[in-house]
C-alpha cells in the first residue's frame, strides 16, 4: 500500500481492490507471479509465494503471501 500511482493506494475501498483481477489492481506485477498464481490454482492447495516492491523512497521490500485458491476451477487472466 502506497501512494505512488500504479499501487495499490493506502485509502483504496474493498470493493475497488476484492475480486478484481489481482493484474488490474496491481500492474506492476510481473509474467512471473501470474505463471506463479497459475501453477498454484491448477496444483489446488495452498502456497506461500514471496513477493517484492518497491517502496516510496526507492528501498526494496518483500511480502510473504500464503495463496489458498477455492476448490473451483480458477484461471487467472
Amino acid at each position: 500500500m502506497t501512494d505512488r500511482l500504479g499501487l495499490i493506494q493506502a485509502a483504496a475501498e474493498e470493493d475497488d481492490v476484492l475480486g478484481r483481477s489481482l493484474f488490474d489492481v496491481v500492474p506492476r506485477l510481473g509474467e512471473g507471479v501470474g505463471q506463479q498464481l497459475n501453477h498454484i490454482c491448477e496444483v489446488g492447495d495452498r502456497a506461500t509465494m514471496s513477493l517484492e516492491y518497491e517502496v516510496d523512497n526507492g528501498e526494496i521490500g518483500f511480502y510473504e503471501v500464503t495463496v489458498a485458491p477455492s476448490r473451483e476451477k480458477t484461471r487467472i487472466r
